[in-house]
């Protein structure tokens, strides 16, 4: 997956995707972002501005399907949108 680095996270009135498997708890990381003024979507689009992706693998990574909702971001991306692809990891050293 080709993750951004990320300095800082803004939270604030932003859109985020939440996507794969979290050892801290997907529902941890959604709840989060709302309670720091973030808004969780269900899919990626031009009004997405962080895809956050789990760090537990799926075990199909490993033929190269990273799943739509990282696939979407991709697409985006390639098309010029803003988004930033972050990982649990990055996502939690940044809320620490």
């Amino acid at each position: 997956i080709p993750f951004d680095p990320v300095d800082c996270i803004d939270f604030d009135g932003v859109a985020f995707v939440v996507t794969g498997q979290f050892k801290i708890g997907r529902g941890f990381v959604e709840s989060y972002i709302e309670d720091m003024g973030g808004e969780v979507k269900g899919a990626c689009s031009s009004l997405v501005s962080y895809l956050v992706v789990g760090s537990i693998p799926d075990p199909i990574w490993k033929y190269g399907n990273y799943g739509t909702k990282v696939r979407s971001a991709v697409d985006l991306k390639k098309a010029g949108h803003d988004l930033l692809i972050i990982s649990e990891d990055a996502f939690t050293a940044l809320i620490k």
